[in-house]
């Protein structure tokens, strides 16, 4: 439909980056005065035991904090905002096509029965894809420049990828949690 789309990957129930990078994402929109029926935000959880409800549960604290920051908008105005969850294998494809590398922790010893849920280790991270799902831009941690947004989203928008050097960053972003390096291709081409 000619909009970009901004693919948001973590987990619902994470007790760490996943809030605060969806936080940061929706402030950096607010200041930018990005026009929300210019884009799609796609939050996609990572982790297998996130459930529809953990995932609505999410969705309208991310639109509770988005209504704050924007205060009354036209019905016209809504933010389009879905969280989705999927089988494991099906997130886990979706996530290696994007280039967005996570790891499942094994417990710290001395964790509750409460804190035994899972965790994962993943960067925080916001990927902006064109309209044929294409990456166009990925945004590294909590807080992203409401400029460079605003022109991310308008170049997707038009089908376009970032240039040579987001080209370049965009390969850094090929690391593997589980060595705590880059894959070969990156180590070698450094």
């Amino acid at each position: 439909d000619g909009r970009a789309v901004l693919l948001v990957p973590g987990y619902y129930r994470c007790p760490q980056l996943c809030g605060l990078v969806m936080q940061g994402l929706l402030q950096a929109l607010h200041e930018a005065k990005v026009p929300r029926r210019t884009l799609r935000i796609l939050r996609v959880s990572i982790d297998p035991e996130d459930t529809p409800a953990t995932a609505m549960a999410r969705r309208e604290l991310d639109l509770a904090y988005a209504d704050f920051l924007l205060g009354a908008q036209p019905a016209d105005a809504a933010l389009e905002l879905e969280a989705l969850i999927a089988p494991a294998a099906d997130s886990a494809r979706l996530t290696r096509q994007a280039g967005f590398a996570y790891s499942p922790l094994a417990p710290a010893s001395g964790d509750s029965k409460a804190e035994l849920r899972p965790r994962y280790a993943h960067p925080a991270a916001v990927l902006v894809a064109t309209p044929q799902g294409r990456v166009s831009r990925y945004f590294m941690g909590i807080d992203f420049d409401p400029p460079e947004l605003r022109l991310a989203i308008a170049e997707a928008a038009g089908g376009r990828i970032g240039g040579l050097s987001d080209r370049v960053a965009l390969l850094c972003a090929h690391f593997d949690p589980q060595w705590g390096r880059h894959s070969g291709a990156i180590m070698n081409g450094l």
